[in-house]
This record gives structure tokens, sequence and C-alpha cells, in this order.
């Protein structure tokens, strides 16, 4: 019954999306929440979804600007929609604002490239560009009125504005953590010391006055449980497992495809790069594997795969990409063996992950395992695996792994079988609307 529903206010940097995995993981959760209650309030330029959402507000230049002088002499662009909007055929348009226009570019200045770099590198930007909560805001959180805020909150700004919302409405807060940025966040920044302590402050008070702590994994829920002294329960990405019904069988023979379909970033570039030379290293040998890569990257990162064999491809969407993972014989799931990326997606569980075990096409793991999600895969016995960093250790798992067409079958029907079990998205959905129904009843 829609009545058992409360009214959501989602307070997010991003909106529901089919390319992030914070977004898609964002829209199969409240996927079937009623249209009218629900509210986004998000500051990157994705576009609505009208089937989940038809009330949004886009914090603009009027919400998120340099402070003065700086908003003079930093000729600041005002891009997309910017307050209350409605979606109209997948579209933003305006209601009673603007869409603003680009000014003159900040780039156009190399004094004021230089000194606006400066000021990120220091970390001063989260204080000379903040955040406000502004009239405009605060009119249409209250013309919402919502009993539970939500928030993926991850910066000063986000925690400072989550905490705002909530004293402004009295609302209770369900807070999700999508990977241990406390601990990493700031870390590179001249002021990281104080930058960190106010964060980690702000976070802190949003945590002990949520009714309810969600992390993205099980790890993450039972080490934050030390962490902070507090009860945490984890809700991941779920799937639609009967998407993957049909794939049609993978002819047996000797051509290989191994496929890498995400983001590349802190945690997996070298990963991904070592795997690459791994695959032209066993083309040199006389194999016939081919290694395709679905990311959007520049032609400076992109260099790092420019390895015989490795085709990089567009990423693919959320909507578009089971035809080309049926393609593979296996699915490439990498995490770089660096400290810091270690540290940083340790008790992360990957939005590509459930996608990866519901497709019934084979997973191979290459990272440290000291990392939650590989130790997982290891534990759940779930796919092939290789946790040194070393390209012949790489290159001898990976032959036996393309080679070995008993254990891909055994693998494939094993994650596929748990994935259907754990990360189906009709029964992941009921269990997420059911924790936010719980939070509204306590009273």
């Amino acid at each position: 019954m829609e009545s058992s529903f409360p009214k959501v206010l989602i307070l997010n940097s991003y909106g529901f999306n089919d390319y992030t995995g914070g977004g898609i993981t964002l829209k199969n959760l409240f996927t079937g929440w009623p249209l009218d209650k629900i509210a986004l309030a998000h500051w990157d330029l994705s576009e609505p979804m009208e089937e989940l959402c038809i009330n949004y507000y886009r914090f603009g230049y009027e919400d998120n600007h340099f402070i003065f002088p700086l908003n003079y002499i930093s000729n600041e662009p005002h891009i997309g929609v910017s307050g209350p909007y409605k979606p109209k055929n997948g579209k933003s348009y305006k209601t009673g604002v603007s869409v603003q226009e680009n000014a003159a570019p900040i780039q156009a200045n190399p004094f004021k490239r230089i000194f606006l770099s400066s000021l990120n590198k220091s970390g001063l930007s989260e204080y000379v560009h903040p955040l406000k909560l502004t009239k405009r805001f605060e009119q249409w959180v209250m013309d919402f009125n919502p009993d539970i805020i939500y928030s993926q909150c991850g910066s000063i700004a986000s925690n400072t504005m989550l905490c705002k919302a909530q004293i402004l409405t009295g609302a209770k807060v369900v807070t999700h953590t999508m990977d241990d940025w406390p601990s990493t966040i700031y870390k590179e920044k001249l002021f990281s010391w104080p930058l960190r302590f106010a964060v980690h402050k702000k976070f802190i008070r949003n945590l002990r006055k949520a009714s309810l702590r969600l992390g993205i994994s099980e790890a993450m829920a039972a080490e934050y449980e030390k962490r902070y002294k507090l009860p945490f329960k984890y809700f991941h990405n779920p799937v639609n497992c009967s998407e993957y019904n049909n794939l049609p069988p993978k002819l047996l023979d000797n051509k290989y495809t191994v496929v890498y379909a995400g983001r590349i970033g802190i945690a997996s570039s070298d990963a991904i790069a070592e795997f690459a030379q791994c695959v032209n290293s066993l083309r040199l040998e006389g194999k016939n594997v081919t290694f395709k890569i679905y990311a959007d990257i520049n032609k400076e990162v992109s260099g790092k795969f420019n390895y015989e064999g490795v085709e990089i491809l567009p990423s693919l969407k959320d909507i578009n990409h089971i035809e080309k993972i049926a393609e593979a014989d296996l699915l490439l799931y990498p995490v770089d063996f660096s400290a810091e990326s270690i540290e940083y997606i340790r008790l992360s569980f990957p939005t590509k992950l459930p996608s990866y075990l519901s497709s019934g096409v084979p997973v191979f793991c290459y990272g440290p395992s000291n990392v939650y999600s590989i130790d997982f895969m290891i534990n759940k016995q779930l796919g092939f695996v290789c946790t040194h960093q070393n390209i012949s250790i790489l290159k001898e798992t990976l032959i036996k792994a393309l080679e070995d067409n008993n254990k891909k079958a055994k693998f494939a029907e094993a994650s596929r079988k748990y994935a259907i079990d754990n990360f189906d998205k009709a029964k992941v959905q009921q269990l997420f609307h059911n924790e936010l129904k719980k939070v509204h009843l306590a009273g």
C-alpha cells in the first residue's frame, strides 16, 4: 500500500543514473517508491529519471559559488538547471527558475587557473566555495515536508547540508556509506588535518543523529560498528537477474575474450594496465586472447592500456550491457595493489560485482586478498582469483582459467545461483523499502 511509504528526500552529490556505481545503486534501491513520496536534491548534471522521481532540486550557482571577492574574480560558469525542476521526456525543465548558460570559462585566464588549482590542492575550496542552505532550497524542502532524509554523504559539503536539512525539517536520517572515504578523504590536501577533523566531526554527528546507518558491505557494517560504536546494516546494488536468463551459450574454441566494464579510477587503473600487459604477453606466445575495456577514458590515461589485443570501447550503460557481457569468456574484476587503493576500497562491494555474478559469465579477479570483495570471491568460491602482483603468475592463472571449460561452467553456475539468492532486485528492494518504513513507524 502506498500509504505505508514515508516521504523520502534523497540528498546526494549525484542523482539516479545508469553509468556510476552510486547512481545505479541509488536507482535500483529506490525503484518502486511512490512518485509523490520521493524528492531528490543533487549537485551533479545528471538528467532526471521521471519513472523514479518527478520532484528534483539541483544545487546551482545560487547555492554553491565562491565567496566574496572570489565570486567576482573567478568568472565562474553558471551551468545547467538551478533550483527546483521537474523532468519532461527525460530532460530538465524549469519551475520558476532559469536554465543558466555558460559564462566565459575560468581556464581562459592562466593566473585564475593557477589560483583556483592552488585552492583545490590546499583544500580551502571547501570553505571558499561552500554549499549553502538558501531560502529557495529551504522553501522547496518544506513544501515537500520529508519524513526521512537519505544521504550517501561523503564530504564536508554533503555532511553539512545533511545536518542543516535535518535541523530544518526534523526528519529522520538514513546514512548510506558507499566506500571507506573517512579513511582516505583529504589526505592529499595541504590542510589535510583540519579538513579531516572537520569532516569526521560532521559525519559522526550525522551518524549519531541517524535512525538507520547503512554500509555497502557486510565487512563495512561490521567494522563501522566497532569504529563508531553504533549499529550498522548493509545494502549493496541489487540486479535484475532475469535479464540474463536467455544469454546465448558461448562458443567453445581457442579464441578468448576477457571483458572489463566499468569505471577506471583510484583503485583499478594499475591492475587493469597490468592485466593488459599480461594479455599482450600471451598474444606474443601465440594465444588468441582479446581484452575489451568498456570505459570512458581520456587519451592521456588510455596510453596505460595501449597493448596488442586490447580494445578500448565506449562505456556500457546499465541498460545495454548484457549483449556485450555475453561475448566474454571471462569478466575481469580488478583491484590495485597499492596501499592507498587498498585503504580506499578495502570495505567496499563495487556495483559491478553483483551484475557480473548474476550474468552467468565466470569472473576472473585480480587483486589483493586483504580487500573484502576479493576475499568474498575466494571464500564463496565464485570465480577465478589471482592475488599475486606478478605478471608471470597472472599469465599462468589466466590461461588456466580460459582453457578450463569445466571450471568455467562450475563458477558460472555457482555465481549465478548466489546472485539470484542474494542480489535479486525484487528481493533486495523489498528489504530496503521495509527498512525505511520501519524507520518511519518507529516514532
